[in-house]
């Protein structure tokens, strides 16, 4: 998909009259060109993310995570935020072979945590060192 740059211009005009009275006028003109540039597309993230049970209370137990790989990754993480999208926990996941998954968090990784809603995200990393992030998702913790 192109991308859009918008470049402005100014032109100055100097006018003098008969008076010698000069005034001048700025003039804006803007124009967009469209940009090709290929974005890189991480090559696997976590298609589909279910944390359950979500209303989650630590003092019942683990929180539970189903993922799916497309591929083998060295690594998955847990990363948890509030609203204000600052990183408060992060537990690393089990990593190995491509397929759905089923993981835990244990409960003592949200000791401390008010009830309220969270955003969460499992990161991926692969073998050549990048991390690919999933989509950001909400989970209700409520003791």
């Amino acid at each position: 998909m192109p991308s859009y740059t918008a470049t402005a211009a100014a032109t100055i005009t100097l006018t003098i009259t008969s008076q010698a009275t000069p005034s001048a006028t700025l003039i804006y003109t803007a124009a967009s060109t469209p940009t090709a540039a290929e974005s890189p597309v991480p090559e696997s993230t976590p298609a589909e993310v279910i944390v359950y049970p979500d209303p989650y209370d630590p003092e019942k137990g683990n929180l539970n995570i189903m993922y799916s790989l497309a591929e083998p990754e060295s690594s998955v993480e847990f990363r948890l935020y509030t609203r204000g999208f600052r990183l408060i926990r992060q537990e690393n996941l089990t990593a190995g072979i491509a397929g759905i998954k089923t993981d835990n968090v244990p409960a003592d990784v949200f000791d401390g945590l008010s009830n309220g809603i969270y955003i969460y995200v499992l990161i991926i990393k692969g073998d050549d060192g990048m991390e690919r992030p999933g989509k950001l998702r909400e989970m209700i913790i409520l003791r």
